[in-house]
Parts: structure tokens; sequence; C-alpha cells
């Protein structure tokens, strides 16, 4: 909390206006949360209107993770749902990856209903690493087949990682599959 009230702090006066109230309410959202879900809920939403006048949309994309946090607490999950479409719209109109949608709620970055990102540009190590890891190899036997280190393998990983919106091999597997990447065995 007293980070968030940090941030604001720095904001200057007046054109961080609407940004430093959002962080305000984020500082009050942390404060609430455990022992209130209710008000750190309001606090979130509130943070995400801010953050949304200032401009700022992964800001605003946040805040509404936040709220899906609280109201998944309250065991509301039109609510929760609610907030994370609107997240995930926040996260995509900014082109961020939302990695704190799966992070804090653990709902999956990609729906399943979404579709693998289209026109999906793998270089050819990484489609050689995602190929051997379909074969369920460890991080050590692909790099000794492709003759590079396992630290570079880890590289390549995150990146398959972030380009097909996974967390995990088993999931960066499937989501290959169904992007076409890799054959369905």
């Amino acid at each position: 909390a007293a980070g968030w009230a940090e941030r604001a702090e720095r904001l200057p006066a007046v054109d961080g206006l609407p940004r430093r109230a959002g962080f305000i309410h984020l500082a009050q959202v942390h404060g609430t949360l455990r022992r209130d879900p209710a008000a750190a809920a309001a606090h979130a939403e509130r943070a995400a209107r801010s953050f949304a006048r200032a401009g700022d949309r992964l800001d605003a994309a946040q805040s509404h993770v936040y709220a899906a946090v609280a109201y998944r607490s309250m065991g509301l999950p039109a609510a929760a749902d609610r907030e994370i479409a609107a997240a995930r719209r926040g996260f995509a109109a900014c082109d961020a990856s939302p990695w704190w949608l799966e992070k804090m709620t653990g709902v999956p970055v990609l729906s399943p209903a979404e579709p693998a990102p289209s026109g999906l540009l793998l270089t050819p190590r990484e489609l050689s690493v995602l190929e051997l890891l379909a074969e369920s190899l460890t991080s050590a036997t692909i790099a000794r087949r492709l003759g590079i280190s396992a630290g570079t393998v880890q590289k390549h990983l995150t990146r398959l990682y972030r380009k097909l919106g996974t967390t995990d091999r088993l999931a960066t597997v499937l989501r290959a599959r169904e992007a076409g990447l890799l054959p369905n065995d």
C-alpha cells in the first residue's frame, strides 16, 4: 500500500490528478483486500475509472484485475468475470501481456474460446525448441540436441510463453497445436 501511495505523491498535482487518485485507490485496495474485500473491490473500480480518465489503460486494466480478485474472494463469480473481461480488453487495447490476470486470478491469459494469436511469427530456433518441447524433453536434453546452452533454451521458452500467451510447457505445446504450429498427434 505504501508503494502505491508514494507513486501518487510523486505525480504532478494538476496534470496527474486522475492518476494520483488511481494510485491512492490502489493503496486502499492493498490495505483492505484481506479484511474487507467489498471495500477493496470498490476502491479497485474507482482506481480503474481514475486511470481511464487519465488515459492510463494499463493501470486501469491492472485495477480491474484487483477488482476481480476481490470479487472472487467474496464468492461473486459474475462480478469477477465482468472485471476479468474489462481487464482483458484493457490489456489488448494497449497491446500488453496480461500476465497479471493469470498470476493473480488463475484465469488463463487467453480464454479457451480465444484463438491463439494470428500471424504468430516464431524464429526457426524457437520452432526447433517447440518441436523438442512437444517430445517432453528437458531443457538440458533440448540444449544438447540443438548444441546450445540450457540457459539459451530457457530464453527461447520464455519467448515462446510470451508469444503464445502461456506460462508452462504443457500449455505451450497445446496452444502451439491449436495454432497449427505443431501437428496434432
